[in-house]
């Protein structure tokens, strides 16, 4: 394998920032957010677009400052094939520590926390580093925020905890998980996203080219609440998958976890289709006690473009083929955007596997939420996350669920009605083909 080397676009080093990564320390939940951090870290310092990236730890619990660095030899795969070490780059590009202190050196934090410690976190880090007095310092660089949570209901609070400096919101549409050699790597294709900046944020543009010089495609989009929602229905198959104990690959080849899957995306998909219809749902976050402002054109549909070429209508067409056609094709010739490695295990499954109880409850929070308000049931993920804390309270690691037994034992259903938009689209395509040929013979006749 290759080894990494400074980029040759960097930045002059005068211009070039310190970077902090902040993850949530010894999560019991998942490790996702601690190996995001790890791989942004590493990437990062390997293009020579920051003068050094720090990884910290932070424990809302623990001792103000803790004096001892992270001993470990963490690397990751970047995209275009680089292995990246810890022990190559060397302390003065990369670091691992637990000392909060490193973050007043930092001009930039990228948030890879733990959805629900997310507000202990910026609490603390309000305490510890309380906005300054823009009139003191007016010509200093204002400090950039990039949070990357999965919930974006956090940010309004991260902005009143520091006023004065600029916060992004954004996404990573990829999943992270460790091989055999410990190594980090992209286990599915996919793309940060970031929101558009407005004119009072475009300082930070910098911020996207900082990103994609790790290999990765930035979007920046208007709404990225869809986008972040439309991640969310595709990570659905990943909770899935981590209770049979398969790779994510060998249980896209299982017709019984695909069609559990579409039960999932088909109750989402009509969740969001009652909100927008009604008229009434405004492009805000869905978690606030206040009511939604009036919206006469609510356009808000989940947006997975970040993740894969496909739209969720698309996945769910295919997902209910033989797994003779998906297989064969479907696998083969198309991006589903869940896994780009036929052996990988995603981290929720290695969660589960060491007992952490995942972010389903805090990453679904608000579906449930909506779901509740206007009176419409969510069996299939009622299921799904009864079966997660029956799984998460056991603690006996992955249950090994087989996708089969769990919809002939009515755990899941499998209905008529996620089935319908594949069962249309197929018709449809049958008769114009018959049509098509009809026509043309007639007209040869």
């Amino acid at each position: 394998m290759t080894t990494a080397t400074a980029s040759s676009s960097a930045p002059a080093a005068s211009t070039r920032p310190r970077v902090a990564l902040l993850h949530s320390n010894d999560s019991t939940l998942t490790r996702e957010g601690e190996q995001l951090a790890k791989y942004l870290g590493l990437t990062l310092a390997s293009t020579g677009f920051v003068t050094k990236a720090s990884v910290v730890a932070v424990d809302t619990h623990g001792p103000a400052h803790a004096e001892d660095e992270i001993e470990s030899d963490t690397a990751a795969l970047r995209a275009d094939g680089v292995v990246i070490r810890q022990q190559q780059l060397g302390k003065t590009r990369y670091e691992e520590t637990k000392d909060l202190r490193v973050l007043t050196e930092c001009r930039i934090w990228i948030l890879c926390l733990d959805t629900d410690s997310t507000m202990r976190s910026i609490a603390m880090l309000q305490k510890r580093f309380p906005a300054k007095d823009a009139g003191k310092n007016k010509k200093a660089a204002k400090r950039i925020i990039l949070c990357l949570q999965s919930a974006l209901r956090e940010l309004r609070e991260l902005e009143k905890a520091f006023p004065q400096d600029t916060v992004l919101q954004g996404g990573a549409c990829f999943h992270l998980t460790i091989n055999k050699h410990g190594i980090i790597y992209l286990l599915s294709h996919g793309c940060f996203f970031l929101e558009r900046l407005p004119a009072d944020k475009t300082h930070a543009l910098f911020v996207l080219d900082m990103l994609e010089a790790t290999g990765i495609q930035v979007l920046s989009r208007k709404n990225i609440q869809a986008m972040k929602w439309g991640h969310s229905m595709l990570r659905l198959f990943y909770y899935l998958n981590a209770l049979t104990g398969q790779s994510v690959h060998d249980s896209l080849r299982d017709r019984a976890c695909r069609l559990v899957f579409l039960e999932l995306l088909h109750e989402l998909t009509t969740l969001f289709h009652i909100v927008t219809t009604a008229s009434d749902f405004a492009t805000g976050s869905v978690d606030d006690g206040d009511q939604p402002k009036r919206s006469k054109k609510a356009t808000w549909t989940p947006d997975c473009s970040a993740c894969s070429y496909l739209s969720i209508h698309a996945i769910m067409i295919l997902l209910p083929l033989p797994n003779i056609v998906f297989n064969t094709v479907v696998l083969k010739l198309l991006d589903l955007g869940l896994t780009a490695s036929t052996t990988g295990h995603s981290t929720i499954a290695k969660d589960i596997e060491n007992n952490r109880a995942t972010e389903f409850e805090t990453e679904f929070k608000d579906v449930f939420a909506l779901a509740q308000r206007r009176s419409i049931p969510l069996p299939a993920l009622t299921a799904l996350q009864q079966t997660l804390r029956s799984t998460t309270d056991a603690k006996q690691g992955v249950p090994k669920l087989q996708a089969a037994a769990m919809l002939s034992t009515g755990t899941f259903r499998s209905t008529r009605e996620s089935r319908a938009v594949s069962r249309t689209f197929w018709i449809k395509c049958i008769v114009t083909v018959l049509a098509t040929v009809l026509l043309i013979a007639y007209l040869r006749a």
